[in-house]
């Protein structure tokens, strides 16, 4: 789980399992930029590392999960609609 600013900077992080790489953040900030682009989605695959983003945007946070496995989406963001 991330907690992001306004500027996509990392304000609070927790990896809860340990098997997240290195370079999530530096993944989700190049799917996030390609996502600006085009229409903006809650859920974002990334096919060479095999993680699924999935986020909330309220003002000036954004919530992002990070999953390595097939999670449930529908579990994943009530979870992202109660948390904020």
């Amino acid at each position: 789980m991330y907690i992001l600013d306004n500027k996509k900077r990392v304000l609070i992080s927790r990896d809860y399992l340990g098997d997240l790489p290195a370079n999530t953040m530096e993944t989700l900030s190049s799917l996030l930029m390609d996502q600006e682009e085009h229409m903006s989605a809650p859920l974002m695959v990334h096919p060479q590392s095999g993680l699924s983003f999935f986020y909330k945007r309220v003002n000036n946070v954004m919530l992002v999960l990070v999953s390595r496995r097939n999670s449930n989406a529908i579990t994943m963001f009530t979870y992202l609609y109660k948390a904020l």
